[in-house]
């Protein structure tokens, strides 16, 4: 019998087509593709070239992390506000980035600036500043302007109307370019951690806070 010609065959007509020729093209495609994104990933992990120095960055309290990212791109901080959010949700470090100003003096990293910015590293000066007890608020006010380059007064004693005596004395240690904001909330949430047990049994004993709190403050 002869041999059957498969190339002369309708179930045989790929059969002078070279089956090592033909599975070459995926790796190449996968090769070039992998090449390709990993260019791209690398991109963006790089400082922005638009980057200028000594850049200031306000995160304000409460932000959340599309909108961080847009505030970074919008200040040439990162290429790509996409890849900063995939990068910090992946490493687990979105509830940790804290509010405020930081300064980036060089251009970074999209690593190093999550790092940064999840570590709390404003990449500014401290202040120390003492709030002597007796002093009201417009007193604290003169005191905190004296040494804060961004404290705005006006604004301050806004926040603080029908507050005296609720912001608690104390040595605090802020940010140079901390804002009234900042330092009234700072202010505030000592107030109510330091007499967090006298309100507790001063409620508990029937006693009215408030009045207690101005005669204090008298």
């Amino acid at each position: 019998m002869n041999p059957v010609d498969l190339s002369k065959s309708g179930s045989g007509i790929y059969a002078n087509v070279s089956p090592r020729k033909k599975r070459s093209k995926l790796p190449l495609f996968l090769l070039i593709f992998f090449l390709a994104a990993s260019g791209y990933c690398y991109n963006m992990t790089t400082p922005s070239p638009l980057f200028q120095e000594d850049t200031m960055v306000e995160i304000p309290s409460g932000a959340t992390l599309s909108s961080i990212a847009k505030i970074l791109k919008e200040h040439e901080v990162i290429r790509s506000p996409l890849f900063f959010s995939l990068l910090v949700t992946h490493s687990g470090k979105e509830k940790q980035i804290s509010s405020g100003m930081y300064l980036f003096n060089d251009p970074e990293d999209v690593f190093t600036v999550a790092d940064k910015l999840a570590k709390g590293d404003h990449g500014i000066a401290t202040e120390k500043v003492t709030l002597p007890e007796g002093l009201t608020v417009k007193e604290m006010s003169q005191i905190l302007r004296k040494q804060l380059s961004a404290f705005d007064v006006e604004h301050f004693l806004s926040l603080t109307e029908g507050k005296e005596g609720y912001l608690f004395p104390d040595t605090y240690f802020f940010y140079s370019t901390a804002t009234s904001g900042e330092v009234y909330l700072a202010l505030s949430e000592n107030f109510t951690k330091k007499t967090e047990a006298i309100h507790a049994s001063t409620t508990l004993s029937g006693k009215d806070w408030p009045s207690i709190m101005t005669m204090a403050s008298i």
